[in-house]
């Protein structure tokens, strides 16, 4: 099921490099996980399911400028609550209290 993603994934990462690991979940089920590639250069440590990638806080500018463009294209508003867009979300009363201005500024 998964032979094309694996083909791709290890064609653009090489194990003796800096990687990737990629978990994909459909419902509460995982479906597949690769790990490729190298978490540390110096100790030649490989990623593995437990690495942890610090990117969270520059990822957060493109998440940002991305949610910024669809507002000034008219398709949300940042005062728009989580309920919108995750209607699943297990407390209904957190999804409709915060809005995307709140996870913006992440209050």
């Amino acid at each position: 099921m998964f032979a094309g993603l694996d083909s791709l994934l290890t064609a653009k990462f090489r194990a003796d490099e800096p990687g990737e690991a990629l978990l994909v979940m459909k419902g509460d089920s995982i479906v597949y996980t690769k790990c490729i590639g190298l978490a540390d250069l110096k100790t030649r440590e490989e990623i593995t399911t437990n690495t942890l990638f610090n990117l969270g806080s520059i990822s957060k500018t493109f998440v940002a400028n991305g949610i910024l463009i669809l507002k000034e294209e008219g398709k949300l508003t940042i005062s728009d609550p989580m309920s919108m867009y995750f209607p699943e979300f297990k407390s209904r009363e957190i999804a409709d209290a915060v809005t995307i201005t709140h996870l913006l500024a992440h209050t």
